[in-house]
């Protein structure tokens, strides 16, 4: 899904409301609603996110929120920076 709305919105993606509501459709399976999880510990394909941001030429920053309840703030950016950084191209 995350191909198809980059190469559908392109850069223009990121102000798509497609985009911005796209994190609040991955329903936890449990029936509770999501669970904020920090980049390598959730459900999401992140190399499929970043194969497919790359594929429409996007070339910005990324960022994302640490709200993941089961790490502590240091933990988790701690451990999302080292998941994420092997699938950023220099």
């Amino acid at each position: 899904m995350v191909t198809e709305l980059c190469q559908r919105y392109g850069n223009k993606g990121r102000r798509s409301p497609m985009f911005r509501s796209y994190p609040h459709r991955l329903l936890d399976k449990t029936g509770h609603g999501f669970r904020f999880r920090d980049p390598g510990w959730g459900e999401v394909k992140w190399k499929k996110v970043m194969s497919a941001l790359l594929s429409v030429g996007y070339n910005y920053v990324l960022s994302f929120e640490h709200e993941d309840p089961v790490m502590s703030g240091e933990d988790g950016c701690e451990k999302a920076v080292e998941f994420l950084k092997p699938l950023i191209i220099k």
